[in-house]
């Protein structure tokens, strides 16, 4: 049996595991099984080595299978997976170091640095673009948008397309500019106002009404937690984060302004189920925070009886900061703070 197969195989059979454990999401079928021909035929246009490539592919979100870690962190998680696999199989260190680094470097072509990670960064955009149908139902099944959230989809292709490398994004650019016309139509180059985006409902309420939601699943497991007191929302791009500046000017004022974003208090609280929302902050543009909504501040009554409780719990970290200490509560869907001082403490003084 070839290497292929071997690994083929092995990734499978955690596939499996996932769909009968963890929830029925298929990353073979859904994902996985796209980017492996892309990254085929980009090997064959760019000269790379076919079998490194194929690797590559079929590895590079091996720890999102193994439901090892967050999607944040999935490209490490994936390199250690993919080196322990690969050892196992006797497979020869050279190339088990190429093909280690193209699951690494999968990100981003940006990161890539040869010609086989490259096919495998670009392979991984160019699947999303071969199954449609899948982003949106994990969009709305899972992340909970809405019809009116169709600029996070705008925004989510166009990131995508920005970025394949340049050689890539020049083949495809016809076929990109097709598809974003037959699902957004002629004008999907216009920028969406909050107004376009959602009618029925301030913009920046339905955002902290979503991460409340999804927040709500995954504290569960923390009787302690009495409720939500503030929340970050992390923008989609540059231009979300003045649009959402420019809509939080108008329902607050600016009680702190600093290197990671402008903090505001809202003229009139947000009732969610989790907590009435009076502070939230709206985040610099952070690549790295794409895969959250934003996040959530929560309070106990006794941090340290909590933080010795779950400091070394799945899915959670202590954090020492300068103004604070707290326990990150970090999952694919939720990134939450219980927090040693509620941060409404901490800016009652801020005027």
């Amino acid at each position: 049996m070839s290497i292929i197969e071997q690994v083929k195989n092995e990734l499978l059979r955690r596939n499996q595991d996932y769909i009968e454990k963890v929830d029925s999401y298929d990353f073979w079928n859904n994902h996985i099984k796209f980017v492996v021909d892309e990254a085929l035929k980009l090997a064959s246009v760019y000269g790379a080595d076919k079998e490194i490539v194929e690797l590559g592919a079929l590895l590079h979100d091996i720890a999102l299978v193994s439901n090892v870690g967050t999607k944040a962190d999935h490209h490490t998680n994936g390199a250690k997976i993919a080196e322990e696999i690969l050892t196992n199989l006797k497979y020869s260190q050279d190339k088990r170091e190429r093909v280690v680094n193209c699951v690494l470097h999968h990100r981003s072509s940006k990161n890539a640095e040869n010609i086989e990670e490259l096919c495998v960064c670009d392979a991984d955009i160019l699947a999303h673009f071969d199954n449609i149908p899948m982003i949106f139902f994990k969009s709305f099944t899972m992340g909970k948008m809405t019809l009116n959230d169709m600029g996070v989809f705008i925004q989510g292709f166009q990131k995508d397309f920005d970025d394949l490398s340049d050689k890539t994004k020049e083949t495809f650019k016809d076929k990109y500019e097709n598809i974003m016309q037959v699902l957004f139509g002629e004008n999907w180059r216009q920028p969406i106002s909050f107004e376009e985006r959602d009618t029925k409902s301030n913009h920046i309420e339905t955002i902290i009404h979503k991460i409340a939601d999804l927040c709500k699943n995954d504290i569960k497991s923390f009787p302690e937690i009495k409720c939500m007191d503030y929340v970050d929302i992390f923008p989609r791009s540059e231009e979300d984060r003045v649009l959402l500046n420019d809509e939080a000017i108008k329902i607050g004022n600016i009680i702190e302004k600093n290197e990671r974003g402008t903090t505001y208090r809202l003229n009139k609280p947000i009732s969610t189920e989790l907590g009435n929302i009076e502070l939230l902050k709206i985040r610099k543009f952070d690549e790295t925070r794409l895969p959250w909504l934003g996040a959530g501040d929560f309070i106990v009554n006794d941090f340290d009886k909590f933080k010795n409780k779950y400091q070394n719990a799945k899915n959670c970290k202590y954090v020492e900061a300068p103004t604070y200490n707290a326990i990150e509560i970090k999952t694919d869907n939720t990134l939450a703070y219980v927090m040693d001082i509620p941060t409404s403490e901490y800016y009652k003084t801020k005027s």
